[in-house]
């Protein structure tokens, strides 16, 4: 059944996250995909960089122009001589530009190729949580003195489904757009993912294993004083690995996503889980 629904001859399938929804595991495992079997779905060989499809991004920060016009023409020449769907992955997409996503979608066509977009989907209160604390983990996307909460209340409007999934059905169609639920299918998201393409990928690796592991909430006020008094990276990823190890007296996580539900999210959630119940199609995912 799903070979029959993404694994088609001269497509390709964008999957653009949302983040925080095992994106760097599949990606790791899908690049690492064998091309040889023309009927079967894989990877894009093309337009990887950092360790998932960016340069097909505009939005990136190492995007240039130049690398994607030829990345893009090699990935189009490649697709259309297959007879298996191929993926590109990579959350920077997710929330790129009309004008970006219309161009690929429109030279894709032009030459006969269809186009297929697979979308995650993930609570806010736990998306917010998860991508605060990588930001925190990376120093990057968090502003300076930027609490969880005011953290938020700014990018929650940003990460809103409608917004994000109609700008890609308004170009390819909402019979193109798949919808996968992260939150009830944590455990087997992975291969359940790569089964949508009949692939199996059980002897690849282990459900348990994480490539992005998630710190503990109550380290994130530690971290952050820390970055304002030091520049030592060095320090930096060896406090990170001791807190990280600390059995805690209280469960903080569970007190800031109810305040994040209560005060924050509000209906914005359930609203616009039944806009694209309406609109778009979900597919049940099996491990």
């Amino acid at each position: 059944m799903y070979n029959n629904i993404l694994n088609q001859e001269k497509t390709i399938v964008f999957h653009p996250g949302i983040g925080k929804t095992a994106t760097s595991k599949i990606q790791e495992i899908g690049l690492k995909l064998p091309l040889g079997n023309n009927g079967e779905a894989c990877f894009s060989p093309y337009g990887i960089y950092g360790g998932a499809h960016n340069y097909f991004s505009s939005i990136h920060p190492g995007f240039n122009g130049d690398k994607f016009n030829s990345e893009w023409e090699l990935l189009l020449d490649f697709v259309s001589k297959r007879k298996g769907s191929t993926i590109v992955s990579t959350e920077f997409l997710i929330r790129d530009t009309h004008e970006h996503i219309r161009k690929m979608i429109e030279s894709a066509r032009s030459k006969g190729i269809g186009v297929k977009v697979v979308f995650s989907i993930r609570s806010y209160s736990e998306y917010l949580l998860s991508s605060y604390m990588q930001g925190v983990k990376v120093q990057w996307g968090i502003r300076k003195d930027e609490n969880f909460l005011e953290y938020c209340r700014r990018e929650v409007d940003n990460i809103r489904y409608p917004l994000l999934i109609d700008k890609w059905s308004n170009l390819v169609g909402k019979e193109s757009i798949y919808l996968l639920d992260y939150t009830n299918n944590k455990n087997n998201f992975v291969g359940s993912f790569f089964n949508l393409f009949g692939i199996d990928v059980s002897e690849s690796f282990n459900p348990g294993d994480k490539v992005n592991l998630s710190m503990p909430f109550e380290i994130a006020p530690i971290i952050r004083h820390f970055d304002n008094i030091s520049d030592d990276s060095e320090v930096r990823e060896k406090l990170i690995e001791l807190l990280g190890n600390v059995k805690f007296k209280t469960n903080m996580k569970e007190t800031i996503l109810s305040r994040v539900e209560s005060e924050i999210i509000m209906n914005k959630y359930t609203h616009d889980i039944g806009r694209l119940n309406e609109l778009y199609r979900w597919v049940e995912l099996k491990s």
